[in-house]
């Protein structure tokens, strides 16, 4: 598999997971800090890092940058 597809594949899966959480449309700032913070609470930095990326990506795409705004990527 190329890099592109295993790159779609991988944030599919990332996406679908949190978007069972909440609705991904229903997300606000408070949703994506306290998920960042769950994150800190049970994974290493580097995945942290990762899942701020691609929350950032993705609510940007969206068009929801505000909410996404403030990590640090």
């Amino acid at each position: 598999m190329e890099r592109r597809q295993i790159t779609i594949t991988d944030y599919s899966k990332f996406l679908k997971n949190i978007n069972r959480l909440k609705p991904l449309e229903k997300w606000d700032k408070t949703d994506v800090n306290k998920y960042i913070l769950e994150k800190h609470n049970e994974c290493l930095t580097v995945t942290v890092h990762l899942c701020k990326v691609k929350i950032k990506r993705f609510f940007t795409w969206a068009g929801k940058s505000e909410i996404v705004s403030h990590l640090n990527t």
